[in-house]
């Protein structure tokens, strides 16, 4: 069901991944650190709570899953807003006319060269701002228009998901 529906909308949501107690000192050792960046290199016993979503079973079952064994996390954990404001242009898209982070799945064969994963650290509900994407927008063959792609009108078709604290979303990368 999971790979069904990665395969029509281009996301996943994996419910209450992270306990209470997981996220709870992912928040600490934020608030504690002071700074938003470089988690893996933070401090023992601060980097420990990202060390565990990097490798996180659930995570990692996931993309052997759906890359199939040998897939890597290719960057380290990071929050969403360093790079990203809810007024930010969307990015990703391109496939399959763009090589980079391209998704195929037919013929009992699925290709996917990205897959961006993305821990909910607090709740966040529908239009908060943050992450969002066009769902299906993986399989499209006609380039976005560029109201779309700047935030200026999303004719509907741009999703900011709600999530919960603990919640994993798994996104195709070209989304």
């Amino acid at each position: 069901e999971d790979e069904f529906c990665l395969d029509v909308a281009g996301y996943l949501i994996i419910r209450a991944v992270l306990t209470p107690s997981e996220v709870a000192a992912c928040n600490e050792a934020i608030d504690r650190v002071g700074r938003r960046e470089g988690m893996l290199e933070w401090e023992s016993p601060w980097n420990n709570p990202f060390v565990k979503l990097h490798e996180h079973p659930i995570l990692t079952g996931y993309l052997d899953q759906l890359c199939y064994d040998g897939c890597r996390l290719d960057r380290p954990p990071r929050l969403l807003d360093e790079q990203a404001t809810p007024s930010a242009p969307l990015i990703g898209g391109g496939e399959p006319r763009s090589w980079p982070g391209s998704y195929y799945c037919g013929n009992n064969t699925r290709f996917i060269l990205g897959v961006h994963a993305v821990w909910a650290l607090e709740d966040i509900a529908e239009g908060d701002g943050g992450f969002s994407l066009v769902p299906c927008s993986h399989k499209s063959l006609v380039e976005a228009p560029s109201d779309v792609l700047d935030g200026s009108d999303d004719m509907g078709l741009t999703l900011q998901p709600e999530l919960k604290a603990g919640d994993l979303l798994l996104s195709v990368a070209a989304l």
